[in-house]
């Protein structure tokens, strides 16, 4: 459980970071590269905020890149859970890691177990 009484449902631990993102929607009419940013992220998936409202199950090609590294990681997502901002005209979405290379997945993991470490 959590401090709120919650379950934890992760499996990975979370890096709290502030990281531009480019997201591209599959399958819905706009499939403009978007912006967004990511404020965490586990070897598991990321939160996303957007100015967009994406449909929960829809797939996405995210790609990001971790400070210092020139190197962008890119993965098909889905997204996993959505919340609207109460106060502005912004989405919080849970979005979930389903296909990354090997070497994207090991750099993102060497990462984070710096950054906790």
């Amino acid at each position: 459980m959590d401090a709120s009484g919650s379950i934890e449902r992760r499996c990975f631990s979370r890096f709290d970071c502030a990281l531009p993102a480019e997201y591209k929607t599959i399958g819905l009419l706009n499939n403009d590269t978007l912006t967004g940013a990511i404020k965490n992220v586990s070897e598991g998936g990321t939160r996303l905020i957007t100015d967009d409202f994406i449909p929960l199950n829809s797939r996405l090609v995210l790609a990001f890149s971790f400070p210092f590294r020139n190197r962008k990681i890119k993965s098909l997502c889905k997204v996993v859970w959505t919340k609207r901002f109460a106060t502005l005209a912004k989405y919080d979405l849970g979005v979930e890691f389903l296909d990354m290379t090997g070497k994207c997945k090991d750099d993102m993991a060497a990462f984070i177990k710096s950054k906790l470490s």
